[in-house]
């Protein structure tokens, strides 16, 4: 036998004589069907089922799950009888309980001892929730963690540059095939895909709005909206020009309508997606059933009508924005020095290798700072290729210009401007156009 089989084995031994002692019978073992109903990602190999009496009519039963690799892997929990999925928290789908962080430590030399202490884990943790106090507030506190549970759609393709704060407002929607990035401006949104693309992506045909929702608090797992009729509901539940915006998009009957809502938790602003798509077909208005224009031509029919139809019953698309913004690129949205650096405005001299003025460059840019002006006369040569990050790529052309484009590439939130003549930085210093900045004074080398 393997080693470490013999040593799980012996693990197991010595945790089924432990709950032996602990209830005066032999456990129950879980067979394979059980087994089966656990989507661990360690896969299960062995367990028990223990009643529990939590002073209710009848006991529940918590099952001790043993996984593959165990004791080097911790041992997992489950509860049998329990309400549906997400009406508490800390209890996943197939009915695992979350009891420790992902990086908690455990002993695997006391296999019995863990298991012990993770029962008693599992047994205040069901009380609790029986209790109810903690349920509102764990999901109000980890109002993202239960949303990703929750959502049905997980492209990837969204990305957020919003800033995260209040007011509720009109957004700037840019959206393709493999990409739709959320922005507070057209000309954030255009500025960042210019950076990051090129010209060449641009379509302002692939330009819309959007709407940002600001709760006064995260929404429970029951105010998550399914339908196109919840998202009105939460918008009108955060009042002022929110409603107002919603009805002006309803009225300009875009592809879809991407509503951002954001909350304030305990981990800072978090914001996810509701996508509305456009009414097609038959639908219910009124009781009867009919096309969304029903009896009115399409530039007749009343807004508020038009309203009632297009948010009807539909279900929208939920999903989670990854976040692109300077703030949580740069310090994860906790760096109270984020905002400073961003508003800083740095000019570098030389852009050479000699005196690191690059590597300085790169150091600013993934700092934070907002504005880099970069000045250098000299085009790259081959001969300086092996000590210089533009590379090949970049020979024949100007140093300042090649650094500012793999800048705005890497950090397309920032602004990066080259100044190829140094009489045209000259120039802007007149004009003061670097006035204000930091200035760093570095080695006109190759």
């Amino acid at each position: 036998m393997h080693e470490a089989s013999i040593r799980r084995h012996a693990a197991v031994e010595r945790i089924r004589e432990c709950l032996r002692e602990l209830h005066g019978v032999d456990p129950t073992p879980l067979g394979r069907r059980a087994l089966a109903a656990y989507h661990h990602r360690f896969r299960i190999k062995s367990g028990w089922r223990l009643p529990v009496d939590f002073g209710e009519p009848h006991p529940r039963h918590i099952d001790v799950l043993i996984p593959e690799g165990f004791p080097l892997v911790r041992p997992q929990f489950g509860l049998l009888e329990r309400p549906p999925f997400l009406t508490w928290p800390h209890v996943e789908r197939d009915g695992s309980l979350c009891l420790l962080a992902n990086m908690s430590e455990f002993d695997p030399d006391d296999p019995a001892g863990v298991v012990v202490r993770l029962l008693g884990k599992s047994c205040t943790l069901v009380r609790d929730l029986l209790e109810g106090g903690m349920v509102e507030r764990d999901f109000l506190d980890e109002f993202l963690t239960y949303w990703r549970y929750d959502r049905n759609a997980s492209d990837g393709r969204q990305t957020s540059i919003l800033r995260l704060e209040r007011p509720s407002r009109e957004i700037a929607v840019w959206q393709t095939t493999g990409l739709r990035l959320l922005g507070d401006t057209e000309e954030q949104v255009t500025g960042w895909l210019r950076n990051r693309y090129g010209d060449k992506v641009l379509r302002p045909s692939r330009l819309q709005k959007g709407l940002l929702v600001w709760l006064d608090r995260p929404m429970l797992p029951s105010e998550y909206p399914r339908t196109a009729r919840d998202v009105q509901v939460l918008v009108e539940r955060c009042g002022g020009e929110a409603p107002r915006l919603l009805s002006d998009l309803v009225s300009a009957r875009q592809d879809s309508i991407v509503t951002v809502i954001a909350a304030e938790g305990r981990f800072g602003p978090g914001i996810v997606t509701a996508a509305i798509a456009p009414p097609r077909g038959a639908r219910s208005c009124g009781g009867s059933t009919a096309p969304l224009y029903d009896g009115f031509r399409p530039s007749r029919l009343p807004s508020g009508l038009l309203v009632r139809r297009y948010l009807g019953s539909d279900p929208v698309v939920r999903d989670e924005p990854a976040r692109a913004d300077a703030p949580w690129i740069h310090g994860r949205g906790h760096d109270l020095r984020t905002e400073r650096l961003t508003g800083a405005t740095v000019t570098v001299l030389g852009c050479g290798s000699v005196g690191a003025p690059v590597a300085v460059a790169l150091a600013l840019a993934q700092a934070g700072v907002g504005h880099l002006n970069l000045i250098d006369h000299d085009a790259l040569d081959w001969a300086n290729v092996g000590r210089h990050p533009l590379g090949a790529a970049c020979v024949r052309g100007n140093k300042a210009e090649g650094l500012a484009a793999k800048l705005r590439i890497g950090y397309p939130h920032g602004k990066f401007d080259a100044f190829p003549v140094v009489a045209q930085a000259m120039l802007a210093v007149d004009e003061g156009t670097l006035r204000g900045s930091h200035l760093i004074v570095s080695a006109m080398g190759d």
